[in-house]
């Protein structure tokens, strides 16, 4: 039963791109959709894996991988999560962005034995955390499917422009969430502008060099 909870992942691929100035989810590295890569990293880990886009767009070839669309368009990322949470039902979906080129497989299977080392099971979230600032990365995490009636308050209560309640902070407030450090973790690098990518290519050329 243990092992089902941490079986489903999500990639987001949705968003307005206007760093970037093209659609994110279409960014090739090196000849090869970013995304392809995403999705072989994450079936390392998961067996269920979807990917979540706010409008229909051409995104993989593949047939073994779901393309799902926002249930709730136009409020961002949270209508990725909740379709995902809604479309797993159970356990924990580990949820990633199509801009995040590295799953750090080794800090997923940290959040995994932390939980797993926990007294109490109640748990709403598993996120990553750099313990000296407090930043948080919302899109290399777990979230139960448990908070599907979370997000629906959330979304009710942020209609009539008030965006704010409908963030990932204002999701996990008051929730029971596991913070793991992630000083050492190695997927800290999210794909904005141009030159983001330019950096990323060349930092992966010097390592093979």
């Amino acid at each position: 039963m243990e092992r089902s909870l941490f079986t489903s992942a999500a990639v987001l691929a949705g968003g307005q791109s206007r760093r970037m100035g093209f659609d994110k989810s279409q960014l090739h590295i090196g000849g090869r959709p970013l995304l392809d890569s995403i999705l072989e990293q994450l079936e390392t880990r998961f067996d269920r894996i979807v990917i979540v886009a706010d409008r229909e767009k051409d995104l993989v070839e593949r047939t073994d991988v779901e393309v799902m669309y926002d249930l709730v368009p136009g409020i961002g990322p949270l209508a990725g999560l909740y379709t995902a949470l809604k479309h797993f039902r159970e356990g924990f979906v580990f949820l990633t962005a199509c801009d995040m080129p590295v799953v750090d497989v080794g800090f997923i299977d940290r959040m995994k034995e932390e939980y797993r080392s926990r007294e109490s099971n109640m748990c709403d979230a598993i996120l990553g955390k750099h313990i000296g600032t407090g930043m948080i990365e919302p899109f290399h995490a777990f979230y139960s499917c448990g908070l599907v009636p979370e997000i629906e308050h959330l979304l009710e209560a942020g209609e009539g422009g008030e965006p704010r309640r409908r963030s990932f902070q204002s999701l996990l407030h008051d929730r029971e969430t596991l913070f793991v450090d992630m000083e050492e973790a190695g997927f800290s690098l999210n794909l904005n502008r141009q030159a983001d990518v330019d950096t990323f290519i060349k930092s992966n050329q010097e390592r093979e060099e």
